[in-house]
């Protein structure tokens, strides 16, 4: 096994690189998929699909530690990996709203599994409890390296609203991820078997610690956030305010930035000298002040816009590793239920925001939505603030 403190070996780095073109390919299609649909359901109607999409993607997920179990991390990864690459290639070429609702469904459930499998090997890869919030920060950081890329990407290959390039370039970058996972991943084949008794372990845990219920908590409300920014944001921006995507695209890269520049230092600063509460809390204020502020903007010069997005991201990238860490730092690789628990937040959030977002539009027209969104972030306050720090 390999210990990060002090030998990050070729396997490790070859971890690194597999997670930043997982992400790198998610990326991709993330900020483009909610425009692409709504094409083919309408603007009314994105909402439902995405959530339902996401509630089928969650049910699914529920199986995943076992099917890593049962089969091998690395030969999971190698078999998702290919299954997604079709799923693109379909995506690419799908012309009825039929086809491109269950090649969205499809390709998502991949994507969240393959987090899950470089999660397993992430959290086998770290021996040391006191060394979590320092990888964590770095894979992160390779994470949002692979955002900001991507982002960037988008300014190229989207034209007009033709978005079939996106989808092959990502199916393409997922081809030296398979590589990897065939010849250089770590060995670490099989995590331990997860016992029927597993998930009522998280539940259990869940109950008897307030600390757990609360980075739990955190972690849902910003992956509250993510959905919403990344279904609604290309929306408001696009459709609302008339920009095109190259600046789309180039808003999103410099926003992303924030996420590269701070995420590993604070999880170094969690983990030798701060801990977690301080610069969680924080985090949620900025969050709820940069999401009030893009309800009002209304179409503000391109500066403006990069500014406030910016800001918004500063506040998720202290959530971000503050959350990761503080869970990390309470599970291990013997855990797999647990960390699948903690990563179908992602798709759950996919779930709850698209629900919100349909309800609120019923009372407010699209921009002001996201002053009730800003609302939900307030939230996230008093959580952190219940947290007891790991320092």
């Amino acid at each position: 096994m390999l210990s990060v403190h002090n030998k990050r070996g070729w396997r490790f780095w070859g971890l690194a690189l597999s997670n930043f073109i997982v992400q790198y390919h998610h990326f991709l299609i993330a900020f483009v998929i909610s425009t692409f649909i709504s094409q083919f359901v309408g603007e009314a109607a994105l909402g439902i699909v995405v959530s339902g999409a996401s509630f089928i993607m969650v049910l699914t997920l529920l199986s995943a530690p076992s099917i890593f179990t049962s089969f091998g991390t690395r030969h999971t990864l190698v078999v998702l990996g290919l299954l997604q690459i079709l799923a693109l290639l379909g995506l690419s070429m799908a012309t009825t709203e039929l086809a491109v609702i269950a090649l969205y469904i499809i390709q998502g459930v991949l994507t969240y599994a393959m987090f899950i499998g470089v999660d397993l090997l992430v959290e086998a890869s770290t021996c040391r409890e006191a060394d979590t919030g320092n990888t964590r920060g770095l894979f992160l950081t390779t994470s949002n390296i692979s955002a900001v890329i991507a982002t960037f990407t988008l300014s190229l290959l989207v034209v007009g609203d033709q978005y079939s390039l996106i989808f092959v370039s990502a199916a393409i970058a997922l081809i030296p991820f398979i590589l990897l996972a065939l010849y250089v991943l770590p060995p670490i084949s099989h995590v331990s078997a997860p016992s029927a008794a597993l998930p009522s372990s998280v539940i259990t845990a869940l109950r008897e610690s307030a600390t757990l219920r609360a980075v739990v908590g955190a972690h849902f409300l910003l992956q509250l956030f993510f959905a919403w920014m990344v279904i609604y944001s290309p929306i408001l921006l696009h459709d609302y305010y008339n920009f095109s995507w190259a600046e789309i695209g180039i808003m999103l890269s410099i926003a992303m930035v924030p996420y590269v520049v701070l995420e590993y230092p604070l999880g170094l600063i969690a983990d030798y000298w701060l801990g977690e509460k301080e610069i969680l809390t924080l985090g949620f204020v900025i969050l709820a002040v940069a999401v009030a502020l893009m309800a009002f903007m209304g179409p503000a010069s391109l500066m403006l816009w990069i500014a406030v997005l910016v800001l918004s991201r500063v506040g998720a990238a202290m959530v971000e590793v503050m959350t990761e860490t503080h869970f990390f730092k309470q599970v291990s690789t013997s855990d797999p239920a647990a960390i699948s628990t903690f990563r179908i937040l992602r798709p759950l959030g996919a779930v709850v925001a698209p629900l919100i977002a349909t309800l609120t539009l019923l009372v407010v027209p699209f921009p002001q939505m996201f002053g009730i969104f800003a609302i939900i972030m307030v939230i996230g306050i008093p959580i952190s603030l219940s947290i007891i720090d790991s320092k």
